[in-house]
């Protein structure tokens, strides 16, 4: 039952348009990368991954802006992401 879930999620993420799926996959790369212990100690690419799971947000909320409850919530996410990216970057650094 899960993998045919995650087959039909895979499915469907092939049949989006190259703009979402460039967007969701250079985010979600991205997060995972400046959030790993490796860049831990320099805040500056903590606030890159916080801005990147912000675009991860944003491009799922345009993607289901006909449910309008669903989108509202995915761009306060954003918004909260944006939120956190601000406070963790290192000013001093800059």
């Amino acid at each position: 039952m899960i993998m045919q879930q995650l087959k039909g999620f895979y499915i469907q993420f092939l049949r989006e348009p190259l703009w979402f799926k460039a967007s969701i996959l250079t985010a979600l790369l991205l997060s995972i990368v400046f959030s790993s212990s490796a860049f831990s100690e320099q805040g500056n690419y903590q606030s890159i991954s916080k801005l990147a799971i912000a675009i991860f947000f944003v491009a799922y909320g345009v993607k289901l802006r006909g449910n309008r409850k669903i989108a509202i919530a995915f761009f306060f996410l954003a918004l909260i992401s944006i939120y956190l990216s601000w406070n963790s970057l290192d000013f001093a650094n800059i």
